[in-house]
């Protein structure tokens, strides 16, 4: 056996007792004397009690941390959150149980994404600190009344054990300087413990704090650069030995002396980067040693010590760009300084923002850990509910996607075969991501169905009850129509009084104030009007009236005068108008679609050199109880709700 180490012998004294599996046998490596936390920080402005004050001066301060900070808490604010029972639970207790635990997320005086937006903050400072305070419900229940951050800075002590694990912090209260207990089991704490184990954390800010003072020093520099609009350091010559001798010998007074060298004095301290960057030199020394004759170097003399190389602005605005970046990536934004010098690749932006996106979604699962073991258990016992059945917390995933990407990806798809219906759920989604409205999803269903199921033009139409309208009233009208000349329409004709309101003088009858929603053109045979008719009816049957404001004013462009209108706002005129462009679609009967839809009625036809007649008008509330058929004068009514 080899002989015992000095080792073997220090490990065999601690090896003498079995190890406990539920006992921690080691420590932290964070000192915390009375609380405090002991980090090493040697700077004044980075020492425990002004910590977090300069991080926050630095957030509001330096533009590019700024918008590194803002821009991730907007895009974790942004995220949908869901509530989800956890996977072995599928019964309806747990799926109840989940539905409560949302609807107390959105019944706090605080909107959710104001509190993940506050805990993401210990991304950047480190850590973060949220105290839900509960309240007892309408029914019964207990829910949270909202939940409030505890600022970093008014974090004064941490009551932490020997092994690291927090039991409450001591809270400095800035209006009346008291102290306040909040124990771990009233907090909501996140912590970015990755490279230490201090319950301060270390955030991403702290990591560019040498490069913002290096930043703030190269701005400074080139504001006095640009102040004095100087490449050097001035050095001035004068006789200062040949002077002081003269006073010396009372030739002259030190007033007098004072004066000569007012001028050179007075370039060296105003005209510099700084005061302190300046040189003033003795230049008495300047006659022929032999002859005792001045010599032709000037006793007064001012030049600027300079470096070789590119100008002092050039070389300082390089300093600046560069710092700017190195601060970017710790922060994981170098993506908003692409394109700014014109350099960067559409591949380099797309590998930025995925590393972005990544750092975000890391968060949001955090966040989501962290609020299901302090929120969200907490709530369950609170109101006695066993915890087997605590749900997920279920972020969206954060996805940083290029729309134009998609849509060419979807179209290589369809050129392949693989045609998308009208009611593809990715439809939706494409939608969504161009901040378009959401069409009803069984219009949608009801295209899909044309779209798999085209009409036969040759085979007859569905009855529709036409009791509305005596037939041989109904037919005559038809008639009337299509024999008018002018072009046909579908629209919809303002009542008497509201039309009366925003007439102008000179304009547009009232009589004729309408919204057109589809126009079909002229010549329209007198069947094609009859089935345009039925169409129509078949839309309105659904519909009891159409709410909607008129107000606003525009100009349309045409030939050979401009039209001044005025807009038509209301969801319940768009939506109507798409059912019955999908019906004339279905029927196969053609409109004019040169133009998007601009719900408008028409207040006047102007000159193209002509002034707007009205600057301003008020909305007014309209309802629509009838839609037309019409050309000219000649119309065909159809009451909405059959």
């Amino acid at each position: 056996m080899p002989p015992m180490t000095m080792m073997d012998r220090v490990v065999g004294w601690f090896r003498r007792e079995a190890p406990k599996p539920t006992v921690d046998q080691g420590v932290m490596g964070t000192q915390v004397y009375g609380g405090f936390v002991t980090d090493g920080e040697t700077s004044p402005a980075l020492s425990h009690d002004q910590r977090y004050k300069t991080y926050h001066d630095t957030v509001v301060n330096v533009s590019i941390v700024g918008a590194a900070v803002r821009h991730f808490l907007g895009f974790v604010a942004k995220s949908d959150w869901n509530v989800a029972p956890p996977k072995k639970e599928t019964g309806r207790e747990a799926q109840d149980v989940a539905d409560f635990v949302l609807d107390v997320m959105h019944d706090m005086d605080r909107p959710w994404f104001s509190v993940t937006r506050k805990a993401a903050l210990s991304r950047f400072y480190g850590f973060s600190l949220q105290e839900p305070i509960a309240k007892k419900r309408d029914d019964g229940q207990i829910g949270y009344r909202g939940v409030y951050s505890r600022p970093q800075h008014t974090i004064e002590r941490w009551d932490v054990d020997s092994t690291g694990h927090v039991r409450g912090v001591v809270q400095r209260g800035v209006n009346d300087g008291l102290e306040y207990y909040i124990p771990r089991a009233k907090l909501v704490y996140m912590v970015d413990d990755s490279l230490n184990d201090s319950p301060e954390g270390v955030g991403l800010v702290r990591h560019v704090m040498e490069d913002v003072r290096y930043l703030l020093r190269a701005l400074q520099l080139e504001g006095w650069g640009y102040e004095t609009n100087l490449h050097g350091i001035p050095v001035g010559r004068a006789p200062l030995s040949l002077l002081n001798q003269q006073v010396k010998d009372g030739k002259i007074t030190p007033d007098e002396r004072t004066l000569a060298l007012k001028g050179i004095r007075g370039f060296l301290q105003n005209h510099v980067k700084t005061p302190q960057l300046a040189a003033l030199l003795d230049s008495v020394t300047y006659q022929d040693k032999l002859t005792g004759d001045p010599s032709t170097e000037k006793m007064f003399d001012l030049e600027l010590l300079t470096t070789e190389g590119g100008t002092s602005f050039e070389a300082i605005n390089k300093v600046i760009d560069r710092t700017t970046r190195n601060i970017a990536r710790p922060l994981g934004a170098e993506w908003l300084l692409l394109g700014g010098d014109g350099k960067g690749s559409l591949a380099l932006s797309e590998d930025k923002t995925a590393m972005w996106g990544n750092m975000l979604s890391g968060t949001l699962s955090e966040i989501a850990w962290t609020y299901r073991e302090d929120y969200v258990k907490r709530l369950l016992g609170y109101n006695g509910i066993d915890l087997r059945l605590c749900p997920e917390l279920m972020p969206d995933p954060v996805q940083l996607r290029d729309v134009l990407q998609i849509t060419k990806a979807l179209t290589d798809l369809a050129q392949a075969g693989a045609t998308l219906l009208p009611n593809d759920p990715v439809v939706f989604q494409v939608r969504g991501m161009l901040n378009l409205a959401e069409p009803p999803q069984e219009d949608m269903d009801k295209l899909a169905d044309q779209t798999l199921n085209p009409p036969d033009p040759n085979a007859g139409e569905p009855d529709v009850d036409v009791s509305d309208m005596d037939a041989d009233t109904e037919k005559a009208a038809i008639q009337a129509v299509a024999k008018n000349g002018k072009g046909v329409m579908i629209g919809l004709f303002l009542p008497k009084s509201v039309a009366e309101k925003i007439s102008l003088v000179g304009g547009s009858d009232w009589s004729s104030m309408h919204v057109t929603l589809a126009y079909l053109g002229k010549g329209i045979p007198e069947d094609e009007v009859a089935r345009t008719v039925r169409a129509v009816k078949r839309v309105a049957a659904g519909w009891q009236q159409l709410q909607a404001k008129v107000g606003g004013l525009g100009r349309f462009s045409l030939e050979p005068k401009d039209a001044f209108y005025a807009s038509v706002d209301g969801g319940d005129v768009t939506e109507f108008r798409a059912q019955v462009v999908s019906e004339l679609h279905r029927m196969g009967i053609g409109f004019d679609r040169t133009h998007g839809f601009t719900p408008h009625v028409t207040l006047a036809w102007l000159d193209k050199d002509a002034w707007n007649p009205i600057n301003r008008l008020d909305p007014v509330a309209v309802t629509f109880g009838s839609v037309f058929v019409a050309a000219g004068h000649e119309r065909v009514e159809i009451p909405l709700g059959g």
